[in-house]
Formats: structure tokens, C-alpha cells, sequence
């Protein structure tokens, strides 16, 4: 299988360029002494060559060229639109990962330090065994626990290759449960936010996320004990999809109910029948 790499920051300097581009031909086309000659009176152009054959070429040159130098700057920013659209597009696909990956790593940072709180209180309730070595010269283990603080890791940042930047922060109630989960992905000028809030069970919380063109997306998540579920999410379009899963270790299925079909009018709704013609 051949490995494929898209860089969308590739993708928007290459929409920069081609506007860029588009803006040094708008001058050369509308202030410039070429478009000033060119469009201008002939008097005016012979009075600067001096020559009817020279003035006469450089005005059909004018001619000649203002069509497709015009046609090439709509285009460029047309062309440069397109790379900035699949630029976001995977832009955003990668940010509602880090969503998911940062924030598990936040996470998952935030379970490391409270088995180590674990680890050091029980060092300290057994702080008799750790006087000195045992028979075979060690001490046990759990004598190498060190104090891990009592501020539980909230934040956590990642610097991508690129220059990016993704942000998390967790919101604890007064248990230490999370209850807020927040990550920012910023990269080439571009943001992305989501706010996940859970519930006391944590088995059913909300994901509001925002695009970088201002769209936002609302997932409603309402879990099982056994992982499974259903899943409502709201796009930036207003559109409602559903989802549903058996359980954790199954992917989430699209039960979305499809839109009904227009009916038929009797006879085809007249005007020849309204049927497409075979074409065997």
C-alpha cells in the first residue's frame, strides 16, 4: 500500500501564492502604464512611442492580453479557493482527531498522577518497611514513590512539526471527576475549539465544537455501562444525524432515517408522462 501525506499548511500557503499572484496581475491590468496605453486614447500612446507601427502593436498587445490576464486573476483566486477548501476540510478532520487524542492524553496524564498519589500515600501509611533493606539487601518497590504534588495536571500542550499548536484543559469538580473537557487547535492562522460537558455519571455528556469559518456542530452522547449507546449530532447546516452502537468495542452506525420520497403524481404529472426514456 502507498503512504499518502496531505499538509494542508501546504495547501494554504499554496491559496496565499495564487492570491498573491492574482494581485500583482490586478495592477499591471487597471493602474499600470501598460493598461494606462493600452486603453487609453491613441494620441496619447503615439505621444509616448512616437511611432504609429510601435503604438499601433502595443495596443493590439494590449488587446490581446487584457482578456486572459483578467480571466487568469478570477481564476488564480478561484484556483487559490479551492486549495483553501480542502486545506480546512482536512484541517478540520484533523482537529476533531486531536479532539479526541489530546484530550485522552490530557486524560490519561491526569489517571498517571493520581496512581501516583496513590503510590505515595501508601508509602508513607508503610514508612516502617522502607527503615531499611530486607534480607536480599532491597527495599520493596513501593519505597521509590515520590510526592507528586497535590495540583493535578488541568493543562496539557502539544507543538506540532508545523508550528501548530494544541491546547487542553480539564475542569475537576469537587470529587476530582472531570466534568469539562476543552481543547483549541491552532495552526497557519486557523482555530478549532471544542467543549465536551459531562454529566455526574460521565456516561452522558455534550461536545460543542466550532470550525475555523465560524460553523458550529453539537454531539449529544448518551452511553451504556457497557459502552454502547446513542449518539445525536447537530451540524453547522442545522441537520440533525443519529448514530447508535451495541456496545464499546463496536463502531457507531448511522441510523439517521432518510428523508421521504416526493410523491408521484398520477400519470407522471402529465406533460408526456413525466418518464425518462429507456435507453437499452
Amino acid at each position: 500500500m502507498v503512504d499518502f501525506a496531505l499538509d494542508y499548511s501546504t495547501l494554504a500557503e499554496a491559496k496565499k501564492d495564487m492570491y498573491d499572484l492574482a494581485d500583482r496581475i490586478s495592477p499591471t491590468l487597471k493602474s499600470s502604464d501598460f493598461a494606462t496605453l493600452g486603453k487609453g486614447g491613441y494620441t496619447d500612446a503615439q505621444a509616448v512611442f512616437g511611432d504609429p507601427t510601435l503604438t499601433a502593436a502595443f495596443r493590439s498587445l494590449y488587446r490581446l492580453s487584457a482578456g486572459p490576464m483578467t480571466r487568469a486573476e478570477d481564476l488564480l483566486k478561484k484556483l487559490g479557493d479551492c486549495f483553501g477548501k480542502v486545506g480546512d476540510a482536512y484541517f478540520n478532520a484533523d482537529a476533531q482527531i486531536t479532539e479526541g487524542l489530546g484530550v485522552m492524553g490530557a486524560t490519561m496524564g491526569l489517571a498517571e498522577w493520581r496512581n501516583k498519589v496513590a503510590a505515595w500515600k501508601y508509602k508513607q501509611d508503610h514508612l516502617d518497611e522502607c527503615a531499611k533493606p530486607g534480607p536480599d539487601g532491597t527495599l520493596p518497590e513501593f519505597c521509590k514513590a515520590t510526592d507528586p504534588g497535590d495540583k493535578p495536571p488541568l493543562d496539557k500542550v502539544i507543538t506540532t512539526p508545523n508550528g501548530g499548536r494544541i491546547e487542553t484543559h480539564l475542569t475537576l469538580d469537587a470529587d476530582g471527576n472531570v466534568i469539562k473537557e476543552e481543547t483549541k487547535v491552532v495552526s497557519n492562522g486557523q482555530t478549532y475549539t471544542s467543549v465536551t460537558t459531562y454529566d455526574s455519571s460521565r456516561l452522558n455528556y455534550t461536545t460543542v465544537s466550532t470550525a475555523p469559518d465560524g460553523g458550529v456542530t453539537t454531539t449529544e452522547t448518551h452511553l451504556n455501562a457497557n459502552g454502547g449507546g446513542t449518539q445525536k449530532v447537530v451540524d453547522s447546516e442545522g441537520k440533525t444525524h443519529t448514530y447508535a452502537r451495541a456496545d464499546g468495542k463496536h463502531e457507531w452506525v448511522d441510523t439517521t432515517p432518510k428523508p421521504p420520497e416526493k410523491p408521484v403524481p398520477p400519470g407522471g404529472g402529465g406533460g408526456g408522462g413525466g418518464r425518462i426514456p429507456r435507453r437499452d
